[in-house]
């Protein structure tokens, strides 16, 4: 594997570099927001259905807990 001075690769190519960065925060504004926002009522049912899932999880030993903040999933 060829060895290369990271300093003197930016040197020799840094227009390179600038048009690259350009094109990409061109690209990144002109991008769509990805997922969506949930409102508070939504958020909150969202959260309760997760929270049942997990207890059900536990329940039947799908889910095991370890420790604090671990757990095991069995599939």
């Amino acid at each position: 594997m060829r060895r290369v001075n990271f300093d003197e690769h930016v040197q020799t190519n840094i227009s390179r570099f600038r048009k690259y960065h350009l094109m990409n925060r061109e690209n990144r504004v002109s991008q769509p927001v990805r997922g969506h926002l949930h409102d508070p009522d939504e958020r909150s049912s969202l959260i309760q259905v997760n929270l049942r899932r997990l207890r059900a999880w536990l329940a039947d030993g799908t889910l095991e807990e370890i420790g604090t903040r671990r757990y095991r999933l069995r599939l």
